[in-house]
């Protein structure tokens, strides 16, 4: 894409001379390119295999540690190998479907700015603490995001348990009364092994980013810090699948 070469070559050329060029700024123009193609994630993946094909060694290993994080969050998985003529990089994805799975990512980002711009705003943080190897801030920033979207179902108290019971419509009716606490129908769960499972399930992720978050009881590694973050989005995608928000 000759339109972004100004920002990759240090220098200009004209009737014989050398010049600096003024535009010169790779890092710039890595994310204007890759901001182009992100949505076409075979040409995307294409292009950063090229890249890390060209490199000789990063020898900075926290640099190296935040570039992992950050492709982990695309999708993809660096491989290393070392040779006698030094390390090799590759990429490969983590799973399949992920080129699917950025569509919906592009599709909930856009939903979310219509209407939950706060929302958004937690979880841009939560990837760019993720980044950063922050993994516990990751954690806090899905559970604010989380607990904001659920609070807004609740018109009356704006209580975030409440709301993940309105979403899901589950309704457990135990002698004529319909059970609408969390311990109630926990406890008519271990009573009888059945009933509200999306509620327990929603409801208890949010218990899982308290106690992983910056005050629980646990240190969250980064693969629970990963695996939360996608838990968030998947809960979003259904929310929005769902047409509750």
């Amino acid at each position: 894409m000759e339109e972004y070469a100004n920002y990759f070559d240090p220098y200009t050329f004209k009737r014989g001379y050398t010049n600096k060029n003024n535009f010169f700024n790779p890092e710039l123009g890595m994310m204007k390119l890759c901001n182009k193609i992100k949505f076409e994630k075979e040409l995307l993946n294409e292009f950063l295999n090229e890249i890390f094909r060209r490199l000789d060694e990063i020898e900075d290993y926290s640099l190296l540690n935040q570039i992992e994080n950050c492709l982990a969050l695309l999708g993809y998985d660096l491989q290393i190998e070392n040779t006698d003529l030094g390390d090799k990089y590759s990429l490969q994805y983590l799973s399949s479907g992920e080129i699917e799975r950025q569509n919906d990512m592009s599709v909930m980002r856009k939903e979310l700015n219509l209407g939950y711009p706060e929302v958004l705003r937690h979880y841009n943080e939560a990837l760019e603490t993720y980044s950063n190897g922050n993994f516990k801030s990751c954690i806090d920033n899905c559970r604010t995001a989380y607990e904001k979207v659920f609070s807004t179902l609740d018109n009356e108290n704006g209580n975030y348990l409440k709301g993940i019971l309105i979403a899901t419509g589950e309704k457990i009716i135990q002698n004529g009364e319909e059970l609408d606490s969390r311990k109630k129908i926990f406890r008519y769960w271990l009573d009888n092994n059945k009933g509200a499972n999306r509620y327990r399930m929603m409801s208890t992720l949010y218990s899982s980013m308290s106690g992983l978050g910056a005050h629980g009881e646990d240190s969250p590694s980064q693969e629970d810090a990963l695996m939360i973050l996608r838990m968030t989005e998947d809960v979003f995608l259904w929310l929005i699948q769902k047409n509750i928000i």
